[in-house]
């Protein structure tokens, strides 16, 4: 089963397939508690939301369409279990809960080594909604299309939301301004 498309797997698991489930769970378990990690949850909060995705994306089972790539259907999925837990809980996640770990560190080439900025910091500073287009965009390798779908904002706003979440990380992390080749 772990050769077959997305797709063809969504059809197994419509026929009652279980394998078929348990290898897309194989497949986006990790991506997606990546996901929720990087969006601020902890690693138990984290690890529930992937569940709960999954149980989404089963009962979604005898609906799902390829009306777009499984991958936007997935984070569609991901992102609404996203905007429930924190509704739910009525949880605001704070810088503090996200300095537990160092394993989102990173280092500027022209940096020496012992002044490590930890992204995972950087990222806890950005807004919600310049996080959540971050995460998607360059964790998660969603294309802009895409992550408009998922948010159902227009593609512009992607865009732009996504420029301005750069332009925040270059002064979160006291990054010179990206210039071209030519220094431009």
């Amino acid at each position: 089963m772990n050769n077959l498309s997305d797709v063809e797997l969504m059809n197994q698991i419509k026929k009652g397939e279980q394998e078929a489930f348990v290898s897309l769970v194989r497949r986006y378990q990790q991506p997606l508690l990546n996901f929720f990690i990087r969006l601020n949850a902890n690693n138990t909060d984290a690890e529930d939301l992937v569940q709960e995705t999954f149980l989404k994306l089963f009962n979604y089972r005898f609906r799902y369409e390829r009306t777009a790539k499984f991958t936007t259907f997935l984070y569609t999925l991901a992102y609404h279990s996203w905007v429930d837990y924190k509704r739910k809980c009525g949880k605001v996640l704070t810088i503090e809960s996200e300095i537990q770990s160092d394993e989102h560190s990173v280092v500027d080439c022209n940096t020496p080594i012992h002044t490590k900025i930890n992204l995972k910091d950087a990222l806890a500073k950005l807004s919600e909604e310049h996080r959540t287009v971050i995460v998607m965009s360059i964790y998660s390798e969603l294309k802009h299309q895409e992550i408009a779908e998922i948010l159902g904002v227009p593609l512009g706003t992607v865009k732009s939301r996504i420029h301005f979440a750069l332009k925040q990380l270059r002064e979160i992390l006291s990054y010179e301004p990206i210039t071209t080749r030519n220094g431009k």
